[in-house]
């Protein structure tokens, strides 16, 4: 077992920075608001320790948060040695007793405790691990009770300390208060603030392999007796789902001066939050070797067709789908933005091998839920008016099916039905009355 702690030298909020780094390992766990514990010997094969730590560094650095890293083969002296930079493990000092004794989760009771206990073993003269361990087994129980056994077994072995499951955040969330005295009231302070959230958004979103669809931007303004709106707030739906910082930016800078050319701040801004609407899984693909340059035109083109689309209205900018249909005008429909995702795949629908030759009129009985079809003209029966039914056991699926030829349009409702002897059939509804279409094998 393998521990990387990182110990944070300003407090933080554990939870949205472990998001950044749940691309690494699934199994995180914060303590308080000033570590963060990742369980590294699973991913060995893909990272080594030195190149994990390089890149945890650039990332903490990127998110502007100081901290100190250190590995070791169990959760509190990971956090010892990060805490104290001292690699010798027996050599750290008493204050580390706290985290053999609550390693994973901070508890202020417990703490106040061990305060006490560190300046009792201080006046007798010990100021290393090693000391307390040198101290009689038989002498802890009476002296400091279950605590100090607990706190001697965790200096010894504490690989085998139950993790809590860690879950990310259902909504991505990015905030941050800024204080009156820094004055932010026009377009590029408030661009360099939105920066650093735009990039924390980024960096929990390829952690856990989505890219952002749709996110909403509010700044929060001071109030006071004439403010109107205490919150300015701009929703913005992408052309092309993205995780390209760049690119993003570059929408939201567009965007944001416009509506400040139009609509000025009232008020200088107090806070500010990106809240992640709807995001879509991310496949990240390499570099094209053949064209280098196509991920960069594409991504030139989506800022193009985001502008236009600023520019001309929701309503003058959609997307184009085919349809069947023999009239070159009715060929084509359109399709809003908001209505396509690029996670769903057009589904294929069931079909029979065997059509009929000709669509067979159905009986239907409401009471008994069958359907039946004439022998006489059946394929199955003799030359005979009576009638064959069969009672309807499943369902499964509806689809519509239309078109037009040149300037008859039809409109058909395909049901796949399940009959009795497990029979399928293909039966749509024309007109009111059922129809036979075909059978599946």
């Amino acid at each position: 077992m393998k521990v990387l702690c990182i110990y944070f030298l300003n407090r933080n909020a554990t939870q949205e920075l472990a998001e950044v780094f749940y691309r690494y390992t699934p199994q995180i766990c914060g303590r308080g608001d000033h570590a963060i514990f990742l369980e590294i010997s699973r991913c060995e094969k893909l990272y080594s320790v030195e190149s994990l730590s390089a890149r945890l560094k650039v990332l903490l650095k990127k998110m502007d948060v100081p901290a100190c890293m250190a590995v070791a083969s169990d959760p509190p002296t990971a956090l010892a040695r990060a805490r104290f930079q001292m690699e010798e493990k027996m050599d750290l000092p008493l204050a580390a007793l706290e985290y053999y004794a609550t390693p994973l989760v901070s508890d202020p009771f417990l703490q106040k405790k061990i305060v006490r206990m560190i300046e009792v073993l201080q006046v007798l003269g010990l100021t290393r691990l090693q000391d307390f361990m040198d101290l009689p087994l038989k002498t802890l129980s009476g002296r400091f009770g279950a605590l100090g056994l607990q706190m001697r077994r965790n200096i010894e072995d504490a690989t085998g300390i139950p993790w809590p499951l860690f879950k990310p955040r259902e909504q991505i969330v990015e905030c941050c208060q800024i204080e009156y005295e820094l004055r932010v009231d026009n377009f590029e302070s408030i661009y360099f603030w939105m920066k650093s959230l735009v990039d924390r958004m980024v960096l929990r979103l390829r952690a856990r392999g989505e890219c952002v669809r749709t996110f909403r931007l509010q700044l929060d303004l001071e109030p006071h007796s004439q403010l109107k709106q205490k919150e300015f707030i701009l929703d913005f739906h992408l052309y092309e789902p993205s995780v390209k910082v760049k690119s993003i930016l570059t929408i939201l800078r567009e965007r944001l001066q416009t509506e400040l050319d139009r609509r000025p701040l009232e008020s200088p801004i107090i806070g500010m939050e990106i809240l992640v609407q709807e995001s879509l899984p991310w496949r990240g693909s390499q570099q094209s070797f053949l064209d280098p340059q196509s991920e960069e035109r594409r991504e030139q083109e989506s800022g193009l067709f985001q502008r236009l689309r600023q520019r001309l209205g929701e309503e003058s900018f959609f997307k184009t789908r085919l349809r069947s249909s023999y009239r070159p005008e009715l060929a084509w429909e359109k399709v809003a933005l908001q209505n396509i995702s690029a996670s769903q795949s057009p589904r294929v629908p069931q079909r029979p091998l065997r059509l009929l030759p000709s669509p067979l009129p159905l009986v239907w009985q409401s009471q008994q839920q069958q359907l039946g079809y004439e022998q006489g003209r059946g394929r199955w029966g003799r030359n005979s008016q009576c009638f064959l039914f069969k009672r309807i056991l499943r369902v499964d699926h509806q689809e519509v099916l239309s078109g037009d030829l040149w300037s008859q349009p039809f409109e058909r409702r395909y049901f796949v039905m399940e009959m009795e002897d497990y029979e399928k059939w293909w039966v749509f509804k024309e007109g009111g009355r059922f129809f036979l279409h075909g059978v599946f094998d």
